[in-house]
């Protein structure tokens, strides 16, 4: 009986073969974002499960509020929680701790710099990282020897059995400390938050740090994390840090409140498995890809309107079709076939073609994969997609879809009454207001997601363009190795001053492409607020083109520019309220400031960020984070092979890495820039398929009235008023969606605009351009077809009735 439906319905698909064709490609393309989202959400939804012991293992969370860092919620704690907790409760059977940072690695004469992981000795027990070879455990006790991945064995040696080699790590400047490699690792998968290149001895790590860093349970600056015995509850194991930490940490939190009396810290546990989705909770100090859930939640409703679209298209089709064979319905019917088995051919056609749809996916998906992984920042593998899960959903999938767009046309179809089918006078009820109620959904998905694609658009032209405050153009920079950095930002000046077309050099630390940091100033005596802060030369304000509103710069002939005098921001001055600011006294820390200058509002941050209060000062001899040079457009490249040859003159034991400002803003807006390249492919897919739709209604509309179009023209009507006649009813269902979209894309637009502090406003004339252009879309593809029945010979167009 199956085989029966099987072989019917591949006939029917095959006669029907342009309809089919366009309900296969529909299909095609939805099913293959189907795969690629559902790949991306199960990866999502399956980092860090490859440990074994994944579902007993969490990680430490610390929690302040009014403490001496402010308030915050960190997934990190210092050196001391681990030992002490485990030491103190019996649920815990292990604790490992992880503190990791890039660090430079020379192998004879090459560096470059690698992920360095400092974990205790027992880092191979908790977590399945498998070894390849050597003996973990025994590695990470002694703190001259070093665990490496495979991938870095091949890179730095061009073979995978390296034991017993060495490697060297910076130390400090130019020296070096020697480690032998005593295991190699397997590479940790791409669904691993943590991350290594070359893993150390936690001891190592530990005798670094002064007595105070080691017994610190204030500060936040490494992950640790506790292995439970099964079973256990870990909010009841949570509850058991007050006393410790009150014990071991009480007279830090005694110290700690007395400045302020309200101020609190306490302990959390956060699952190995929620650590890649928690967004409350960042993942640094050795661990990384750090996700939102929110991206699953989007891509699945994307998934799903890209679906419900494709469906659309299969159920108008099919309706659109339906006159053709109400005859094989009336002699079906006849012979003694029931509605049941009627419906059962039906379906099984659906499900032929998405099955048959499914194959050029996966090879789309196969073939594409490489793409998305580079787009969306993961390494997924084409062997997920033989996983029995994922086969599983698969095939629950196809059902699914083809039932769902196979049955409405099924009941239709195998509802028509046998006499009327074989009379040819069958019609569908309702005037097809079923199949325009689904354009209208199809077009307003569609003309929601292309207004939402311009929004970002304008958007991101609004970054590109925004006065910044200073001129990031034709700005060079390079990081300065911090020890030396006074002496190598003076020597970089000197030699390069001796060139006419480099403009100006300077240095600065503490505000840098990376962000700002944040410090409290006391002004007007006891009263204090949070402000960035930054350590600048003289030379920065006119290298980055900073307008100078009040006071002076700094100067080199002045010494006390380098000892008591700051140079703040409009936003400083708004905040304080200063009607005069210059001579104003602040006190950054325990030094004693006064205003010298006030520079226009520039920004250090993402336009995500309001501009804050900003306080600039210039001291003798300080280090410095990075060096800019500002050079001509038409020197950048000589400018570059400059500072590459200064830089192997000064610092030939470091490789030389260089950037341009403006392509450093652009690393703000990287998240962004990936969405607005997926809502722009979206909205381009949901117009196709959308177009494929009415396309499909109109077939349907004409089938209709084909008899209507031959007695019309015969009575004289045009070709140019019969594709009015029929093209009509269809663009006011296009504009019913237009009118439907608009103020749901106005709504998401402003909510999602007002995420940034400086954003465009949602104008008018972008509804009217996204309006003309859906219009003509829609009109060229409902066009075609009237066009085409319009010109035929009205004799046939009767015959056919």
């Amino acid at each position: 009986m199956i085989k029966n439906y099987l072989k019917t319905a591949f006939r029917n698909l095959w006669r029907k073969r342009q309809t089919s064709l366009i309900n296969f490609l529909g299909m095609s393309v939805a099913l293959t974002v189907v795969v690629f989202i559902f790949l991306f959400i199960y990866d999502e939804q399956n980092f860090d499960r490859f440990h074994t012991k994944a579902k007993d293992i969490y990680r430490i969370t610390t929690h302040s509020r009014n403490g001496w860092f402010g308030d915050f919620n960190a997934g990190m704690t210092g050196i001391p929680q681990g030992p002490a907790f485990a030491e103190n409760i019996d649920e815990i059977e292990a604790f490992v701790r992880v503190k990791g940072y890039p660090e430079l690695v020379r192998v004879g004469a090459e560096t470059a710099y690698a992920d360095m992981l400092y974990v205790d000795s027992n880092f191979f027990d908790v977590f399945t990282f498998p070894l390849l070879m050597g003996e973990a455990r025994e590695a990470l006790k002694r703190p001259d020897q070093i665990i490496i991945s495979a991938e870095q064995a091949a890179k730095w040696f061009g073979e995978p059995s390296v034991l017993g080699q060495t490697i060297d790590i910076q130390v400090e400047d130019d020296r070096f400390a020697s480690f032998t490699i005593a295991a190699i690792a397997q590479n940790p998968p791409g669904n691993s938050s943590i991350q290594f290149d070359f893993i150390l001895p936690f001891l190592r790590y530990q005798q670094q740090e002064s007595e105070q860093s080691q017994n610190d349970w204030i500060s936040t600056r490494l992950n640790t994390f506790l292995q439970l015995r099964p079973g256990t509850d870990p909010s009841l194991v949570a509850q058991r840090f007050a006393p410790i930490l009150a014990e071991k940490g009480g007279a830090q939190l005694s110290k700690m409140k007395a400045t302020n009396p309200n101020a609190e810290q306490w302990y959390g546990l956060q699952p190995l498995k929620a650590i890649h989705l928690d967004e409350d909770l960042i993942v640094a100090n050795g661990l990384g890809n750090g996700s939102n859930p929110v991206y699953s939640y989007i891509l699945s409703l994307v998934a799903f309107l890209i679906v419900l679209i494709a469906s659309i298209n299969f159920i108008n089709l099919s309706l659109a079709q339906s006159l053709d064979r109400s005859r094989e319905v009336g002699v079906r019917k006849v012979i003694g076939g029931s509605r049941k088995q009627l419906v059962f051919q039906f379906l099984a056609e659906s499900w032929l073609l998405v099955g048959i749809a499914i194959l050029p996916a996966l090879v789309l998906v196969q073939l594409l994969l490489p793409i998305f992984n580079r787009f969306t920042n993961k390494v997924i593998e084409m062997e997920v997609l033989q996983q029995w899960p994922l086969l599983l959903g698969m095939l629950g999938f196809q059902v699914v879809l083809g039932f769902l767009a196979g049955l409405y046309p099924a009941l239709v179809l195998s509802g028509f009454r046998p006499i009327q089918a074989l009379s040819s006078t069958t019609k569908l009820n309702g005037r097809h207001h079923w199949a325009k109620g689904l354009v209208v959904v199809q077009f307003s998905l569609a003309i929601l997601f292309v207004l939402v694609a311009s929004f970002l658009h304008y958007q991101f032209k609004y970054i590109q363009n925004k006065d910044l405050g200073y001129q990031p153009e034709n700005l060079i920079g390079i990081d300065l190795p911090w020890e030396q950095s006074t002496t190598i930002a003076t020597l970089f000046k000197e030699e390069l001053a001796t060139y006419p077309f480099i403009q100006q050099v300077t240095a600065r630390s503490d505000i840098s492409k990376y962000g700002l940091n944040s410090t409290k100033v006391q002004i007007d005596g006891d009263k204090t607020m949070m402000v960035g802060y930054g350590r600048i030369d003289t030379e920065f304000i006119p290298a980055f083109g900073i307008q100078l509103l009040a006071g002076e710069n700094f100067s080199d002939a002045i010494s006390s520019d380098t000892l008591n005098s700051a140079i703040v921001n409009e936003a400083f001055i708004r905040a304080t309220d200063w009607a005069n600011p210059i001579g104003q006294s602040i006190k950054l820390g325990d030094e004693q400031m006064f205003i010298k200058g006030v520079v226009k509002d520039f920004h250090t941050e993402s336009l995500k960020e309001e501009i804050k209060p900003l306080v600039l000062y210039c001291r003798p001899n300080s280090r410095f984070q990075e060096l800019w040079v500002k050079t001509s457009e038409s020197h950048a490249a000589e400018t570059v092979k400059l500072l590459e040859n200064i830089h192997a003159k000064h610092l030939a034991y470091l490789p030389f890495e260089y950037s341009f400002l403006e392509s450093d803003l652009s690393n703000y807006y990287k998240s962004e820039a990936r969405w607005q390249k997926m809502v722009n492919l979206a909205s381009a897919l949901m117009l196709f398929i959308a177009g494929l739709g009415i396309m499909g209604l109109s077939a349907l509309s004409v089938i209709q009235r084909t008899r209507e179009i031959g007695i019309r023209k015969i009575l004289g009507a045009t070709v140019q008023e019969l594709v009015t006649l029929l093209s009509v009813p269809l663009l006011r269902l296009v504009g019913l969606a237009f009118l439907i979209a608009t103020p749901l894309a106005w709504y998401l637009g402003n909510q999602w605009l007002s995420t940034y502090a400086f954003h465009i406003e949602i104008q008018w004339w972008m509804f009217v351009w996204v309006g003309i252009g859906t219009f003509v879309m829609a009109f060229l593809t409902v066009g075609i077809e009237a066009f085409g029945r319009a010109r035929a010979n009205p004799v046939q167009s009767i015959r056919q009735e």
